[in-house]
């Protein structure tokens, strides 16, 4: 039996086409009843509502706190407005000396959570291509490592070391409590607290 190719892949062609199953007038239904066209605002005030309202209140507060040290500061360009040296300059002499509205210095972490702010904002600004917190970005590496210090420099200070802890049960207080029935072994409750005693 002799086959030709050009017979095979003629036969293949047609059987292979793609069916046409369109048909417009289900087609235009479905867009109109399933798919909602979306406004950029409808967007917007979605990703607002689900935005932590601490963090929104973090950012504003790192921002306004970066502002006020540009007022202070001559010739500091908006955070916004500024290229990656230009960043990488002005944000090392940002941690280097913001400041507490009392003139005391920040402890480490508040001083971290500023920087993260100004970072979320610049975000939000759409400015995707710089993230100073990042250690594989080298074009922020002098202001990382002045980040770095700043916050052992501080740490060695005391600053952001209070732990903070319960105040021990007095001995006069410990009598109080069994004297009010808190302890004791008239209740299961009274029972439980007496054992965490």
């Amino acid at each position: 039996m002799d086959f030709d190719l050009g017979d095979i892949f003629s036969t293949m062609e047609t059987e292979l086409s793609a069916p046409n199953f369109s048909r417009p007038e289900v087609e235009m239904e479905t867009k109109n009843e399933r798919f909602e066209p979306v406004p950029d605002d409808k967007i917007q005030r979605l990703k607002d509502s689900q935005r932590n309202p601490y963090t929104r209140q973090n950012t504003k507060w790192a921002v306004e706190t970066f502002n006020k040290w540009r007022a202070a500061r001559d010739n500091v360009p908006l955070l916004t407005e500024m290229n990656s040296e230009s960043i990488n300059y002005w944000m090392k002499g940002f941690v280097l000396e913001v400041r507490k509205q009392d003139g005391s210095e920040y402890p480490p972490r508040s001083l971290y959570y500023i920087v993260c702010g100004l970072l979320r904002f610049i975000r939000d600004k759409n400015i995707h291509n710089m993230n100073l917190l990042d250690e594989k970005d080298h074009r922020f590496g002098v202001f990382q490592r002045v980040l770095d210090a700043r916050m052992k420099e501080l740490l060695s200070k005391g600053l952001g070391t209070k732990m903070r802890q319960a105040d021990p049960i007095l001995p006069e207080d410990k009598e109080n409590i069994w004297n009010q029935n808190v302890f004791g072994m008239q209740s299961s409750l009274a029972l439980q607290y007496s054992f965490l005693l």
